[in-house]
C-alpha cells in the first residue's frame, strides 16, 4: 500500500502578513495568490490532495489524514506523517496541539493505545 498525500493548511492571517498587497486564497484543493481587488494572479495557483483553511481543528486534518496512516502502522505497515513549512507557519500547533484541542502526536499515541486495551 503506497499512498503519498499533500496537504496545506492556512493558519489564521496575522494583519501584517502582506505580499505587495496581495493575498493568498484557498478553495476547494487549490490555493493562489490574488491581487487586492481579487484578480488571481495565474503563476501563482497550486494544487494539492487537500486544503484545510483557517477554521480548521486538529481533529479534522488526524481524522482525514493521519488516523488511516496509524491503524496501518499497528497493523505492520509503515507510516510517516510529518509537518513541513517555514518558521511560525503553525507545524508546532498541528503536532502538539493544545489542551482544548490536541495535536496530530497525541491523537496518534491515545489510538495506539486505544486498539491494545
Amino acid at each position: 500500500m503506497e499512498k503519498i498525500c499533500v496537504a496545506v493548511r492556512v493558519r489564521p492571517r496575522i494583519s501584517e502578513d502582506s505580499f505587495c498587497g496581495n493575498f493568498w486564497k484557498a478553495e476547494e484543493n487549490r490555493i493562489s495568490l490574488h491581487k487586492v481587488h481579487g484578480t488571481p494572479l495565474s503563476a501563482y495557483s497550486y494544487a494539492f490532495d487537500h486544503i484545510f483553511d483557517e477554521s480548521s481543528t486538529n481533529a479534522s486534518v488526524y481524522d482525514l489524514l493521519t488516523k488511516d496512516i496509524i491503524n496501518a502502522a499497528v497493523e505492520g505497515f509503515n507510516g510517516t506523517a510529518f509537518a513541513y513549512g517555514q518558521t511560525s507557519s503553525g507545524k508546532t500547533y498541528t503536532m502538539n496541539g493544545s489542551e482544548t484541542d490536541p495535536g496530530l502526536i497525541p491523537r496518534a499515541v491515545e489510538d495506539i493505545f486505544r486498539k491494545f486495551r
